[in-house]
């Protein structure tokens, strides 16, 4: 590896970006520094090697692909993207959801001052559909009958 103090200008001298003064200060160091005379030949020779490769030509479709990223990267985020659209809809939906929750609750729970149906309908339409079902049937309504007053008793 050459000295530190001069891989850059090894590196510069590579590609003739030296100035005079900086050049013939190279050239004296590199007739007494074997390090640096090492380092340059190889650095010469991988670059002759590199040179000598031959290049692919691109598919087409690396271009695309490279023009792609670099609209994607330089165009002005939009406001309404799909992505955001997306998140700020289940935003909007656990939001909902957060503020129906007790509003839903206080529906399922009938008040104790205003029951939701009076049990006397719901007894009354059972024995009614029993007694069609059974022909009308006095016994089934009087059947219905007497469950419901146990069940007021009971309440």
């Amino acid at each position: 590896m050459a000295c530190p103090q001069w891989s850059e200008l090894l590196s510069a001298s590579l590609d003739n970006l030296l100035t005079e003064e900086e050049r013939k200060a190279l050239e004296a160091h590199l007739r007494t520094c074997l390090r640096c005379q090492k380092t340059l030949r190889e650095w010469q020779t991988l670059r002759a090697r590199l040179q000598a490769m031959p290049v692919p030509e691109p598919e087409p479709a690396m271009w695309q692909r490279v023009f792609r990223r670099i609209r994607r990267h330089t165009e002005p985020k939009r406001f309404f993207s799909r992505r955001r659209v997306a998140w700020w809809g289940i935003a909007a939906a656990a939001v909902l959801v957060a503020l129906a929750l007790p509003l839903w609750q206080s529906w399922l729970k009938p008040s104790p001052s205003q029951p939701s149906l009076p049990f006397r309908t719901l007894v009354s339409y059972h024995a009614d559909t029993m007694a069609m079902a059974f022909n009308e049937s006095p016994a089934w309504h009087l059947l219905a009958t007497a469950e419901l007053s146990e069940a007021e008793g009971n309440e």
